[in-house]
């Protein structure tokens, strides 16, 4: 179960993705796998909720998948409210509080948080999280020395983890040159 509540008139989405990569928000609202979007209070295109803003997704008892999980908290509408928005969001297994973090989100933030289901006995646990924004957030400056260069029609492998978030890689171009990147996984990576 993942429930997310805020303060305000903006529009928060929350959408989460299965190990199936099956993902469960507004516009789909049920998955394959059991996923369902309860979403009556929740301030969608700024219909304002008459009590407490709330989403909550499920699975049903018996529809438990073992793999990793990701949540996405997405300020979407402020709504005409441009204050920061206060969210708390829970994150449970069979039972059990897995997670919870209270935080404030500004428009078109997204906050990104990871678990993983172990075992069918709901044996879980919370990985990173934290609020995603563009390239300015992200340290890349410390890894540029040994980024690796990419070279056209040449495919270099890389891996990403909780400990290597992301990788940087180098290509030489020209001032009006279309670039085109491809990215493949061999894993259970969206």
């Amino acid at each position: 179960e993942i429930t997310l509540t805020w303060s305000g008139n903006a529009d928060l989405r929350l959408l989460v993705r299965d190990p199936q990569l099956n993902s469960i928000y507004n516009d789909a609202p049920t998955s394959p796998t059991g996923g369902r979007l309860i979403r009556d209070f929740s301030n969608v295109n700024c219909t304002i909720s008459p009590s407490t803003p709330t989403s909550y997704i499920y699975w049903p008892q018996g529809f438990l998948l073992i793999g990793p999980y990701e949540v996405d908290i997405w300020h979407r509408n402020e709504c005409n409210d441009t204050l920061p928005v206060q969210f708390t969001v829970y994150i449970t297994v069979n039972g059990n509080l897995i997670f919870s973090e209270a935080a404030t989100i500004t428009f078109d933030q997204h906050y990104l948080i990871g678990f993983s289901v172990d075992n069918l006995n709901g044996d879980a646990s919370a990985g990173q999280m934290g609020l995603l924004g563009g390239s300015e957030t992200i340290n890349y400056q410390e890894e540029l020395a040994s980024a690796v260069s990419i070279s056209t029609g040449v495919g270099v492998p890389g891996s990403l983890s909780g400990e290597n978030p992301f990788d940087v890689y180098t290509f030489e171009g020209q001032a009006g040159d279309v670039v085109t990147l491809d990215m493949r996984s061999n894993g259970n990576l969206d």
